[in-house]
């Protein structure tokens, strides 16, 4: 099939799939590819116990790794891709995700604002009351659901050159030069989703398999092809490399004092991170992760547990600060970000002018996790949404790192009794995960080949 005398349309199915482990495909060599490669049919069926996707990541949140490699060189690779491409939905406009990226990813993340109903608005109450459409700023309510058969669980699309920025930088495929071209899709394993069923989505996942994908790519013919193969120049792009830190849980006094500082102790926490050493690297995100699924499950109404996006939060907490110091050099001014508003400014400065993370769903949510002390202001599911995508964000300038430091601090926050403040979404341990972009290079050699090197 082409649609230009130029450009013939290839579906290829993978060389090699195995259900739930992994997917490969090659490129055919002498050929010049554009970089246009998009993996279609992604998604999963289940036994049992049908539901949406996650509402962030969508279908992506089977991909455990994406790596493009020629022979057993790799050339570029994201891991815990499921995080990375759940995060790329905010970066998109809320604009795109209502009416292009959701259907693209199966996911949830654009946003509308209003209630269906003014009397539910006000009580609460009514069909919708426990669903999406009930509270004030809610999350597109449309659905992509597994089901037991492919032909009718819904399945997704991965433009890769959104996640692979050597894809956005290389003006061609030429596999003159990259002979043995191969793009390699790892899955997270069934032991994987056991034990984190909010990969794929918030219930239990009971049985799932992976459908078998297929990769659309553009071949480019006749003289436009011939003219510049194996003429590759040095290719300068990013790779996402990743570190990660360890936020222990915390434990305020639940004794009934309330005093302030046992109350809602201080937790100071110095981290030095060195997995990006010797890297040049542009922007930096903060993830901050529940470890612990139990904590951020649905469960009932009043136990501080009722987190929207599951394992895929970036969590708010009471007292946040955090500084970063690059090579002895503080990021921000004085002590640091203190305030939810400044973390928000300075995540949409460094990675987006108009994505899709929006000011509720950054900072303290203003319910406790109680029932007699819950704000009456944000209706039925509203306190899942609130504090969930409070993202760090940075633009470090393209920095050689010698020395990296984060000064992180939190505190401890009291709920109603022990058992509450134990489960607290805010006193629970997480994952401090650094995502970075790096600068790599593909430089030709002058007799031929060409080395893969950091910039």
């Amino acid at each position: 099939m082409s649609y230009s005398s130029n450009v013939k349309i290839h579906e290829l199915e993978p060389i090699y799939y195995s259900a739930n482990q992994r997917a490969e495909w090659r490129l055919p060599p002498n050929s010049i590819f554009t970089t246009n490669l998009v993996l279609c049919n992604i998604g999963v069926t289940k036994s049992a116990n049908q539901a949406n996707y996650s509402q962030c990541a969508g279908v992506y949140g089977m991909i455990r790794s994406i790596s493009l490699f020629d022979g057993n060189v790799e050339l570029t690779s994201l891991q815990n891709a499921h995080l990375w491409a759940g995060w790329r939905q905010f970066t998109h406009s809320n604009q795109y995700n209502e009416s292009i990226g959701s259907y693209y990813a199966g996911n949830l993340v654009s946003n509308e604002f209003g209630a269906r109903d003014l009397s539910e608005l006000a009580t609460g109450t009514g069909a919708n009351a426990s669903v999406s459409g009930a509270r004030i700023v809610r999350g597109s309510i449309r659905s992509f659901t597994t089901n037991t058969i492919e032909d009718t669980t819904y399945k997704g699309t991965m433009k890769m050159a959104e996640i692979l920025d050597l894809l956005s930088n290389m003006p061609y495929i030429d596999t003159s030069v990259f002979k043995n071209f191969r793009i390699v899709i790892e899955y997270h394993s069934t032991t994987d989703i056991s034990l984190n069923s909010q990969y794929i989505e918030k219930s239990n996942p009971a049985s799932i398999t992976t459908t078998r994908p297929f990769l659309v790519c553009e071949e480019m013919l006749g003289e436009n092809a011939e003219a510049v193969m194996g003429k590759v120049q040095p290719i300068e792009y990013i790779v996402i490399e990743q570190d990660i830190a360890d936020l222990e849980a915390v434990a305020p006094d639940v004794t009934g004092t309330r005093v302030a500082d046992t109350a809602t102790p201080l937790q100071p926490k110095t981290y030095h991170i060195s997995g990006f050493n010797n890297k040049t690297v542009e922007k930096m995100l903060i993830w901050k992760q529940p470890v612990n699924p139990a904590n951020i499950q649905l469960a009932t109404a009043n136990n501080g547990r009722d987190v929207g996006w599951g394992v895929y939060n970036s969590m708010a907490f009471l007292g946040e600060k955090v500084q970063i110091r690059v090579n002895g050099r503080n990021i921000w001014a004085r002590s640091g970000l203190d305030r939810p508003n400044q973390r928000l400014a300075a995540c949409v400065d460094a990675w987006t002018d108009y994505g899709s993370l929006a000011t509720f769903a950054n900072g303290l949510s203003p319910q406790t996790p109680d029932a007699t002390s819950r704000s009456v202001s944000v209706k039925a599911d509203g306190n899942q949404d609130l504090g969930v995508q409070d993202f760090i964000g940075v633009d470090i300038g393209l920095e050689k790192v010698q020395d990296l430091q984060i000064d992180f601090e939190r505190r401890g926050f009291f709920a109603q009794d022990a058992t509450q403040t134990n489960q607290s979404k805010y006193n629970t341990q997480y994952n401090i995960r650094i995502f970075a972009e790096v600068r790599k290079m593909i430089v030709p050699k002058a007799g031929g080949g060409y080395d893969v090197r950091y910039a």
